[in-house]
């Protein structure tokens, strides 16, 4: 719903940064807004906000691949980043079971810094 919106904003600025940051800065933000809600509005919120800084993240990802990548390897690329993303989605809730079994619930949210003094089972 908001792609095409954030690809006419990206193909007319001058510059792609401002509008990965935006996004970057924005997904983020409802990250840990989904993080510490605490009701099911807030939850509900917090993840239409999320989808809508992801489709600004990855719309504007996505352009900058091509900017950046040659014609020739456009194709293999792209191939590349669809690869990645489906074993994302395959690895991703495995890790996430490790990590919240092992660290409870806020480290899954964190990314850095995080130490745990628990034991592993």
């Amino acid at each position: 719903m908001l792609s095409p919106l954030v690809g006419w904003y990206a193909n007319r600025s001058s510059s792609r940064r401002a509008p990965l940051l935006i996004g970057l800065v924005a997904l983020g933000s409802a990250t840990v807004m989904l993080c510490l809600a605490c009701t099911v509005a807030l939850l509900v919120v917090g993840r239409v906000f999320q989808g809508f800084s992801a489709a600004m993240v990855w719309t504007v990802g996505q352009t900058l691949l091509v900017d950046t990548v040659g014609q020739k390897e456009i194709g293999q690329t792209l191939g590349y980043l669809s690869l990645s993303m489906s074993f994302e989605v395959l690895v991703a809730p495995l890790l996430g079971g490790v990590v919240y079994q092992n660290s409870g619930y806020y480290a899954a949210y964190c990314t850095l810094g995080y130490h745990t003094t628990a034991p592993l089972d």
